[in-house]
């Protein structure tokens, strides 16, 4: 496993005090686990996040590996110009990180939303780092070469 990956996952562990209560995790909110998917999707190589959820929640690997294969399809790497344009096209209006949003590794799900509906989404939580919302102006105007885009759209 890659340095990065191990502090990564040291300090996601600090930050949500996961390491105090191991049998209180729960699945969505295993910051391990996200940052063992959002390594293996954007690499490519399921076989370490595979091990992990057998070893830590067996009874939703075949549920998870379905889902994992399913955002492997999915997944776009694209420069700011691409991701700009994919956002026009399918008209865009949010999106949610799994991993901290201005992390150049977070995975983008694009929400398609009503305008007065982004209202009820907090963007201001920058001490979160799992789980942010971000308009796609505000993360356009970020300094960033590249965006990995999750292509599967949900609409709420």
């Amino acid at each position: 496993m890659r340095q990065e990956l191990v502090d990564k996952i040291a300090l996601y562990r600090k930050r949500y005090g996961l390491f105090m209560h191991p049998d209180y995790i729960s699945f969505a909110r295993d910051t391990t686990r996200l940052l063992l998917r959002n390594e293996c999707l954007r690499t490519g190589d399921m076989k370490i996040y595979q091990d992990y959820v057998a070893s830590h929640y067996p009874e939703d690997l075949p549920w998870e590996m379905k889902q994992y294969q399913e955002a492997a399809n999915a997944l776009e790497k694209m420069d700011k110009g691409a991701a700009v344009s994919w956002v026009a096209k399918y008209q865009i209006k949010l999106f949610e990180s799994d991993i901290f949003i201005d992390d150049e590794d977070a995975i983008l799900r694009p929400i398609q939303v009503r305008e007065e509906d982004l209202r009820h989404y907090d963007f201001n939580t920058p001490e979160e780092l799992i789980y942010n919302y971000q308009t796609p102006d505000g993360l356009f105007r970020k300094n960033r070469a590249w965006f990995w885009i999750d292509r599967r759209i949900e609409l709420r």
